[in-house]
């Protein structure tokens, strides 16, 4: 668990800043010689935006390629928004908004040269031989993208589930009922740009549910299974400022620009960091979840499991090294027992960072996730996923450990070890 020096690590351009978002996207417009993007918002965007797209002039080309979506994006809006786009022959894709917008904005700038491949040079597009589910992970074939996506610039509103510097797209499969990704290293944004005087305005509900997200995106991919030097670094700083600036977020969040800059700072930190290391198992359990329950937010049920998933963690790594500690010292070398201490150690200093306690232990740490999740407000389980049951726990373990956020959990769980944290998230 030492973090390797063996890595490739990747990210978009990012535009960082109070204020920038207009000069930044009417550059990078002009920069790739862009003219009709596809403009994709949620349905307070106009409302909340309508401002920032008129002074970009891009209210024609908005009344003819806009793209609402209202809720977080299925197959069925990414297979509509990629024929929209097509049929008014888009060159690249906007997207100005919280998650689900950026995800759907992603997913069609790859799908749209890969489904419609002739949209561009000809009358009518000739759809290629391809299908959506030849491209999703888990419930389809995985394959790598035939074509590079189309330039893809992705502005967040909300701080933030990080999509803005990743290379996947969440997509809601029905027919599965399952959360999946569409992934490649060709889908990067050609910029993000993160103006925190864009989030101003997200409701506080909102801002702690992305804002928990933020947390936790940092939180795993440190403490995964396979870290590295880069994503220690952003990983760490990403945990010390939205664990200063979530309660801020949420409490003061319409004037207090300081901490929404601090957790749009963070949101992009756990973008990277996730786009260049793993998840572990509470991004597992969301993705099940999410599928299951269309009106649970993501971020809420990672808010929701994260402390129980931590605790559990911690302590299968603490049973496994106390039962070795004893052993001779021929034992105490083996890489199972050295990689178990250093794991360990990295969930020991979560619970410093997020406590600002040096000496913290990890219960300490999970107390303070506790109060967290108290304080801004989170459910348990049973009433942020309404119509759950304790009966269909087994059938939520299962799909679970098959999920790809969950391989990279630090430790290998049990279908037992599943149980216990949905039993005590319930």
């Amino acid at each position: 668990a030492n973090a390797s020096t063996a890595f490739a690590f990747q990210g978009p351009k990012i535009v960082m800043g109070r204020g920038v978002a207009e000069e930044a996207i009417r550059s990078v417009l002009a920069t790739y010689r862009l003219s009709r993007p596809l403009i994709v918002v949620g349905g307070r965007g106009l409302a909340r935006h309508g401002e920032l797209f008129a002074r970009l002039h891009l209210q024609n080309a908005a009344a003819e390629s806009l793209f609402v979506i209202d809720s977080e994006p299925t197959v069925r809006d990414a297979l509509a928004a990629t024929a929209f786009a097509a049929s008014q022959k888009c060159d690249c894709v906007l997207s100005v908004g919280g998650g689900s917008v950026l995800d759907l904005g992603k997913a069609v700038a790859a799908l749209l040269p890969n489904l419609h491949p002739q949209y561009l040079t000809s009358e009518g597009h000739q759809d290629s031989q391809r299908d959506i589910y030849d491209f999703l992970e888990v419930v389809g074939r995985a394959l790598p993208l035939d074509a590079a996506p189309v330039p893809f610039i992705a502005v967040p509103t909300t701080s933030g589930t990080g999509s803005e510097v990743t290379k996947n797209a969440v997509l809601k499969c029905e027919t599965h009922r399952r959360k999946v990704s569409l992934r490649s290293d060709r889908m990067f944004a050609v910029a993000a740009i993160v103006d925190p005087m864009l989030t101003l305005s997200c409701p506080a509900d909102v801002s702690a549910h992305v804002g928990l997200d933020t947390l936790c995106q940092n939180i795993e991919p440190f403490v995964c299974n396979l870290p590295n030097p880069f994503v220690d670094a952003l990983s760490k700083e990403g945990i010390v400022r939205a664990a200063r600036s979530l309660r801020n977020v949420v409490i003061n969040g319409q004037t207090d620009l300081a901490a929404r800059e601090d957790l749009s700072i963070a949101s992009v930190m756990g973008g990277l960091s996730l786009a260049n290391s793993r998840l572990g198992v509470v991004h597992g359990f969301a993705a099940v979840l999410g599928g299951m329950f269309e009106q649970a937010p993501h971020g809420a049920i990672c808010a929701c499991l994260l402390p129980h998933a931590f605790e559990l963690n911690a302590n299968k790594l603490k049973a496994f090294v106390d039962e070795h500690k004893s052993d001779d010292a021929s034992s105490r070398d083996t890489p199972a027992f050295l990689d178990a201490c250093v794991k360990l150690e990295r969930f020991q200093e979560v619970a410093a960072l997020v406590t600002g306690q040096p000496s913290a232990s990890v219960e300490d740490g999970v107390e303070w996730m506790q109060a967290l999740m108290r304080d801004v407000n989170i459910p348990p389980l049973r009433l942020l996923c309404q119509g759950i049951s304790e009966a269909a726990f087994s059938e939520i373990a299962v799909a679970t450990l098959s999920a790809s956020s969950t391989k990279g959990n630090p430790v290998s769980l049990t279908h037992q070890d599943l149980l216990l944290i949905l039993s005590k998230a319930y």
